[in-house]
């Protein structure tokens, strides 16, 4: 396998999410219908597609929701999309490429994510138990 620039000390998770940022108010009932959406997520980051670029270096306050599938539904052979409760967290923007037409997609590392709430992420990725 020839060698990469892989620099990622977390794996990454494809995930259905919603994010707001630098909302002046991150609202944690909002729809999936966000700023921007999600493409995959790990402990240490989030990567997104935003209809507006960011700078290198920018900092970012984020509400992250992730849509899954409800286990208990799913048990009975009904799926049912849900969104978890939401994650805050803040982060740098590390890059941002022009993706489409008035499409970016944006590569945040988490700088402050909250102790719990970075455990229940971890949980809901399946990482910890």
């Amino acid at each position: 396998m020839p060698p990469t620039d892989e620099k990622r000390q977390h794996p990454r998770f494809f995930k259905t999410m919603a994010v707001q940022i630098n909302s002046q108010s991150l609202d944690a009932t909002a729809d999936l219908d966000s700023d921007a959406q999600g493409k995959n997520i790990s402990l240490g980051g989030i990567s997104f597609f935003s209809k507006k670029p960011f700078e290198k270096g920018q900092e970012v306050d984020m509400l992250i929701r992730i849509a899954d599938w409800d286990p208990e539904a799913r048990k009975r052979r009904l799926y049912v999309a849900v969104s978890t409760i939401p994650y805050p967290a803040k982060g740098q923007v590390v890059r941002c490429e022009q993706a489409g037409e008035e499409l970016w997609e944006v590569g945040v590392h988490f700088t402050d994510i909250l102790e719990g709430d970075k455990k229940a992420l971890g949980r809901h990725l399946g990482i910890f138990e």
